[in-house]
């Protein structure tokens, strides 16, 4: 029991991880876009 519930924990942090990564790197592109445009 323990073993699944490490599991579906990793699992969920690994998910959440990976958008969070994306959303920054968009937000340092469209800044830099922004940025380079004035």
């Amino acid at each position: 029991d323990i073993f699944i519930e490490k599991s579906v924990n990793t699992t969920f942090d690994v998910i959440d991880i990976v958008p969070i990564k994306s959303v920054i790197d968009l937000g340092k592109f469209l800044f830099k876009e922004k940025f380079h445009m004035n």
